[in-house]
């Protein structure tokens, strides 16, 4: 599975995604992302109420700094 992104309807990324079973139901909308190098890179999402989180690439389930937004 993958996901494109389309700000302003032109596409201008695509991750390779998976959707992993987290066994509990999130309370909180939050975005993980790792930083090395300069570089942010989005990891995961976990979506509040969803009993699965959003991985994506090489990044899902490393380590790495973490951030939390709603």
């Amino acid at each position: 599975m993958g996901m494109d992104f389309y700000p302003d309807e032109k596409l201008v990324g695509q991750a390779p995604v998976q959707l992993v079973d987290q066994g509990r139901k999130s309370v909180d909308t939050e975005v993980h992302v790792n930083k090395a190098d300069g570089n942010t890179v989005l990891a995961e999402i976990e979506v509040m109420g969803w009993t699965k989180s959003l991985q994506f690439g090489q990044a899902a389930g490393g380590s790495g700094s973490s951030q939390s937004g709603q």
